[in-house]
């Protein structure tokens, strides 16, 4: 798979700026969907801070039967420092590395990251979107930014996430007394048949499968790479506290 739309991974955040604001933002789209039955392309990465390297795993699947079709494994070395406004630019480069090798192109890609609930409005899967011109969901374990609303303990209760009065996301419980799932829409999808299409790939884990899969395969990955070469362990820093957990005191 090529993307449509190209641009460099440059480092500076000035420059990320500028490519967001000039070639993402203007081009987000969330009218459209995906059909119920298909090809799913889920991804996830994975970092190891303290070597400067990112891993990515992509992983092509036929839904509802989830037969695997593709998959596809890259590295690279971490090319932009951690800033909430443009934490795409963490990722999308090694995303596209591993995208190359991909054949068939999907209905749908699903990315383990936010959409449009990011700080900037433009999440991985955003901006990934864009780029590759596809129906692109967000979907994460853990909340980055922002304070979720309380959500029942049973599968299937839902609550959504509003910033500056617009819905951005759907915070979700996929599996009876675990912690939520975070949906939002990325590109030319919509809130509703986001969580739609990721409760229907739900399969008695907290994750769907598009997600799951690629996240045991870069695991797998990062883990193989930290024995083959151990990094030394990273300086202490400070880390702003995380936003209450409303899990915790339920």
């Amino acid at each position: 798979m090529k993307p449509i739309i190209e641009h460099e991974w440059l480092k500076r955040t000035s420059d990320a700026t500028r490519i967001q604001r000039d070639i993402i933002k203007p081009r987000v789209d969330l009218y459209g969907s995906a059909p119920a039955e298909g090809l799913a392309l889920g991804i996830e990465c994975a970092f190891r801070e303290n070597a400067r390297k990112v891993y990515c795993a992509a992983v092509l699947i036929r839904y509802p039967g989830f037969t695997e079709i593709e998959r596809s494994l890259a590295e690279e070395d971490t090319p932009f420092p951690y800033v909430a406004e443009l934490s795409s630019f963490r990722e999308g480069k090694v995303i596209c590395k591993a995208l190359e090798t991909i054949q068939t192109k999907p209905d749908f890609i699903m990315i383990h990251g936010e959409g449009i609930n990011a700080p900037s409005g433009i999440g991985v899967a955003t901006h990934i979107g864009v780029l590759f011109d596809i129906p692109t969901i967000g979907c994460s374990r853990r909340l980055r930014f922002g304070v979720r609303p309380r959500v029942g303990k049973v599968r299937g209760a839902m609550t959504k996430m509003a910033i500056e009065g617009r819905d951005v996301a759907m915070v979700v419980r996929s599996k009876s007394d675990t912690k939520p799932i975070f949906i939002s829409p990325g590109y030319k999808i919509g809130l509703d048949d986001s969580v739609r299409l990721v409760m229907s790939m739900i399969r008695g884990f907290r994750t769907p499968e598009p997600i799951r899969v690629p996240h045991l395969l870069v695991m797998r990955m990062k883990n193989e790479a930290e024995k083959i070469d151990p990094s030394p362990t990273p300086r202490r820093r400070t880390v702003a506290p995380r936003p209450p957990d409303p899990d915790d005191d339920e």
